[in-house]
């Protein structure tokens, strides 16, 4: 018999209201960057957890419903009535934590990200970094500073976004080889379901 194949990689999201004016801002600046920066341009969010392995995405979205349903029982306004700050513009030296908006560390965020750790075998110790995306790419040390010098004009229009719910990607990361071709386009990313939050 053939060898199974690895499992497919998702990513929990943390996701904007469609159609609110923090949707339609985030990613506007997103596209903007994209187009005049170069790298791909992607849906705005903020990561609840990272590769997490599904056989496939019906588990995936039967799996983030129930952890969903967990979360929404938590005590809080957080659970009820979600929301996330962002308290400065940051930037890093790897491809998909190039320049972000940094969000605050709400305990209830954090309590949120643990309960996903748990629930799908994450180290629980691991250190959490919300934060939301604007560019991502291998730019210069000086282009990324003058990319957060450009972004921190934008906080004061991003200074929190209400959660819609939960969304589950598929979220296979491309090669070095990939990402660093002219043009490159997250064409292998895609959302499978969000689950909102707050609903038992």
């Amino acid at each position: 018999a053939a060898c199974a194949g690895p499992m497919p990689s998702y990513s929990l999201w943390l996701t904007p209201h469609p159609g609110s004016s923090f949707a339609q801002r985030a990613q506007e600046v997103i596209d903007r960057c994209a187009a005049s920066h170069g790298g791909p341009s992607f849906a705005p969010h903020v990561t609840l957890l990272p590769d997490v392995v599904f056989r496939d995405d019906a588990e995936a979205q039967a799996r983030t419903q129930r952890v969903v349903a967990k979360l929404s029982r938590a005590e809080g306004p957080w659970c009820r009535d979600p929301s996330i700050a962002f308290s400065s513009v940051s930037m890093k030296d790897t491809f998909f934590q190039c320049v972000f908006l940094l969000a605050e560390k709400d305990p209830l965020l954090l309590e949120a990200n643990r309960t996903c750790r748990r629930e799908f075998g994450h180290a629980e110790d691991a250190e959490y970094m919300p934060h939301l995306s604007l560019v991502y790419g291998n730019h210069s040390l000086a282009a990324r500073e003058r990319l957060r010098s450009e972004m921190a004009a934008e906080l004061p229009g991003l200074a929190e976004m209400k959660v819609q719910g939960v969304s589950v990607w598929r979220t296979e990361v491309p090669s070095e080889e990939e990402r660093s071709k002219p043009g490159f386009r997250l064409t292998s990313w895609y959302e499978v379901a969000t689950v909102p939050l707050g609903e038992e």
